[in-house]
Formats: C-alpha cells, sequence, structure tokens
C-alpha cells in the first residue's frame, strides 16, 4: 500500500492537457489510528478474510456501521456507456488488419459497442450523473466501506478503490496471500490508503514471494527441459 501511495502521489494532479482533472493536495502519511475511523460494510457481502479484518479493526475501536447503495438506477443499463469509451478507444485498431485474437475476450464487446444509439448513450450519462451523486451521498457518511459487491457501480460512478494483500488463504496450490477490498469518497484516497497501509501492516501478507520453487519442480516432474520468462 505505501508503494501505492507512492505511485498515487507522483501521476496525481493536473498536466495541462486533460481540463476535467483537478490539482488538490495530497498527503502521506495521513494517520496511524483507528479511533476516529468509521468503517462501513453492505451485510452478507464480506469475503472471509474481509471478516477477519473486519473484526481487527472492531477490536482497536473502528466504528462499524452496515451501509446500502440506492437501487433505483439499474447499473447494467448504464454499461453501454462504458463499451462505447473502450470501443472509441480501440477504433484506430479496428480499422487495421487488427483480428479477433488482438482484443482477447473483448473483441466482441469493442465491435458492438460501435453500433450503440446516441440517444441510449446520452440516456445513460443522465443516469450515470445521477449515481455518482447518490452513491457519494452513501459514501459521504463512512471513512471506507469494506468490501461490498459494487465494482460495477465505482466504475461507473469513479469511486476510488483499493485492494490491499493481507494476510493467507488456502488454494489448490498452498497458502497465497488474502486479500480485501475496500472503496472511498471522492477525492478519498488519503483515508483510504491510509486505513489499507494499517491493515496490511497488522496482518502482513503471506508468503511474502510467490513458491515459485515449488511451479519449477512441477515443471521439471512434467519433462519440461527449458523455462524461460518473457
Amino acid at each position: 500500500v505505501e508503494d501505492c501511495a507512492l505511485v498515487f502521489a507522483a501521476i496525481g494532479g493536473i498536466d495541462g492537457k486533460d481540463p476535467t482533472v483537478v490539482d488538490r493536495p495530497f498527503r502521506w502519511p495521513v494517520d496511524k489510528g483507528t479511533t476516529p475511523w468509521k468503517i462501513g460494510i453492505v451485510e452478507k457481502e464480506l469475503s472471509k478474510q474481509e471478516e477477519i479484518v473486519l473484526e481487527l479493526l472492531r477490536k482497536e475501536g473502528a466504528e462499524i456501521v452496515s451501509i446500502g447503495y440506492p437501487t433505483g438506477i439499474p447499473e447494467s443499463a448504464l454499461l453501454d456507456g462504458l463499451s462505447a469509451e473502450a470501443s472509441s478507444m480501440h477504433e484506430d485498431l479496428f480499422r487495421t488488419d487488427a483480428t479477433e485474437k488482438d482484443f482477447g475476450k473483448w473483441g466482441p464487446t469493442f465491435r458492438e459497442a460501435q453500433w450503440i444509439r446516441a440517444i441510449h448513450y446520452l440516456r445513460g450519462m443522465r443516469a450515470r450523473t445521477l449515481l455518482i451523486q447518490e452513491t457519494e451521498k452513501v459514501l459521504q457518511t463512512v471513512d471506507v466501506v469494506l468490501g461490498s459487491n459494487d465494482l460495477v457501480r465505482t466504475n461507473l460512478t469513479g469511486h476510488p478503490t483499493l485492494v490491499v494483500a493481507c494476510g493467507s488463504q488456502p488454494n489448490k496450490i498452498g497458502d497465497a496471500p488474502g486479500t480485501i477490498k475496500m472503496t472511498s469518497r471522492l477525492f478519498g484516497e488519503e483515508r483510504l490508503l491510509s486505513i489499507g497501509d494499517w491493515v496490511q501492516k497488522r496482518l502482513p501478507p503471506m508468503p511474502l514471494k510467490p513458491p515459485m520453487e515449488r511451479w519449477l519442480d512441477e515443471l521439471k516432474s512434467k519433462g519440461e527441459k527449458k523455462v524461460g520468462f518473457d
């Protein structure tokens, strides 16, 4: 998380090329205490790792509150806007001799998005503005939301989300670092990163590096003669 904070400090701010970008101060580190923190959760939308972190925060004095996102605006109906924007970014490639494999699984989405009606796009953008405003009202009541199935929403609203590697969880090849997700209000990156850093230092990700030796041994056992990396 500290690395993320350093990168964010470097890429934040205006560059004179995009008039929609704002110039705001960014402090790091922010604070080290948990007592003032108010952590929002959406009931039944926590992973096992997030439940562990929630209990850790609770024991350290953070206030835990239940929240709910407004559901009046159907998020799925607004995804045409994201598809159209993505398609426009790849339009030049469409006009070359690019093949379907150049776009991976997104090829059909990018191609179909070229036929989205302008009226549908504009209606979606109007609804998107309302979604941003309604989501911000909820997020203003807490410092961060822990967990929650809100990635589609935040893709549409632009609210900052942080994934933190912490603790350990088993998988098919052994233990691997666990992960949690947190979301904050607009321009709330300072507190978001601060809470993520606190969690990561008290629940360090384990193991610290992938088990490369085991992977190499498996390749050898399968008769691989050469192992290379791109």
